[in-house]
């Protein structure tokens, strides 16, 4: 198999010197370059396809936002990782369009190591190279409208209230997972993954947000009118039915702490995969959903025959690329197939579970095939016999959405 090829950008000869010594071990796997301006770096591009990019913000002529923004505009299938000891914020929120991971100086050579690792493991979540580009290329995530209008009503009152701003967020997927992306990067320096939106915004700050929304736009508004039976908001009320089941469901099987908060974050972002391929892809989703509705086949089947790609896939590669958590990514990439699992309960378990409950006992729709557990795998972890209690646990929950659209 051929090495993957990464290249480091830094105008300091030390610092590009200090990779090489301290990367040395990973020669074998990856064909490495170094370039000490963006112009030099964008000529080795050209010269040949570069699998990840790792570069400085504050260099002369290019700066490093700049040569991302030409990478993803050339090159988008190129994962794009920021390694700056610049901690000023304005500095940071160059990067946070252009880049996919923002790593802070000092960094040791297995944090960096790690990084890439996960960026080029996720490409193989999507073989369809098409595909490939758009995901590599999304910079913001599409917000439903009167939402997003909510937040800039409450960031415009002379005292924004940050528990409002939380609450509201929260009920969004795409602005959920940007804000979350954000806040989880080492810039800010949290000893623990946060994983709840209404945490990130309290930690972020209303100068900081207004920073994002009004001057970044890290949010986007798109009009999903074109995707005939895709509903946003019955999108989010699935994701985060499933969120709250996956940990009620964690919690029963023992997990707690991080795995718990895992199972949540993971059963939130478990369909991003969809808002991806219906905002980027909205003729070809089109299609997706006409399979759906006359040939009663599974979403995922269905976008894997028209697109050459699934939802879960997607999803995957996009929160991987960000530099969520294995355990998250994995039980996104694979809650329709927990077949790569382990012998024990984990995440992907509980997202698997919950997603096949929430569909089961809140949406009801004779159009739509409802899916089922897969049988194989639980009876292989030995927990075949929890499925009556799981049931119990949701019965009489109440209905979460009309119909499943998406």
């Amino acid at each position: 198999m051929s090495r993957k090829k990464v290249l480091f950008v830094d105008d300091d000869q030390f610092v590009l010197d200090g990779l090489k010594r301290t990367l040395r071990a990973m020669r074998g796997q990856w064909e490495m370059s170094f370039a000490s301006s963006g112009k030099m770096a964008l000529e080795i591009m050209a010269e040949q396809p570069v699998d990840v990019i790792v570069t400085d913000m504050r260099m002369p002529v290019m700066t490093g936002s700049e040569l991302l923004q030409e990478t993803m505009r050339k090159y988008p299938k190129t994962a794009r990782v920021v390694l700056s000891g610049h901690s000023d914020i304005n500095v940071v929120m160059q990067a946070v369009l252009p880049a996919h991971q923002y790593l802070a100086k000092p960094c040791s050579s297995e944090k960096i190591r790690d990084a890439i690792e996960k960026v080029l493991k996720v490409r193989s979540f999507i073989q369809d190279e098409s595909v490939q580009s758009i995901v590599s290329r999304i910079s913001s995530l599409p917000a439903v409208p009167d939402i997003y209008q909510r937040v800039l009503d409450e960031l415009s009152k002379t005292e924004p209230s940050l528990r409002k701003i939380g609450e509201i967020i929260a009920k969004e997927v795409g602005m959920s997972a940007k804000l979350l992306k954000l806040v989880n990067s080492c810039f800010f320096g949290f000893y623990r993954p946060i994983t709840s939106p209404e945490q990130a915004v309290n930690l972020l700050g209303v100068n900081v947000l207004k920073a994002l929304i009004l001057s970044v736009h890290v949010f986007s508004v798109y009009d999903f009118s074109r995707v005939l039976g895709f509903s946003l908001n019955r999108l989010w009320n699935h994701c985060l039915t499933t969120a709250r089941l996956a940990e009620e469901v964690g919690k029963m099987e023992g997990l707690s702490g991080k795995d718990a908060d895992a199972c949540f974050v993971s059963g939130l972002f478990h369909d991003l995969g969809k808002l991806v391929l219906a905002s980027q892809l909205p003729e070809e989703y089109n299609t997706v959903l006409e399979k759906v509705r006359h040939e009663k086949k599974p979403v995922h089947e269905a976008e894997q025959e028209v697109m050459g790609a699934g939802h879960a896939g997607v999803g995957a590669y996009l929160i991987g690329l960000w530099g969520m958590p294995d355990p998250v990514v994995e039980a996104i990439a694979f809650h329709h197939g927990p077949f790569i699992s382990s012998h024990s309960f984990q995440p992907l378990t509980a997202v698997h579970v919950a997603n096949i409950l929430e569909h089961r006992h809140f949406i009801i729709n004779k159009d739509y095939l409802v899916p089922d557990f897969d049988q194989d795998y639980l009876d292989r972890i030995g927990l075949s016999d929890r499925i009556p209690v799981w049931d119990e646990l949701v019965r009489n929950k109440g209905s979460s959405a009309e119909e499943p659209g998406e």
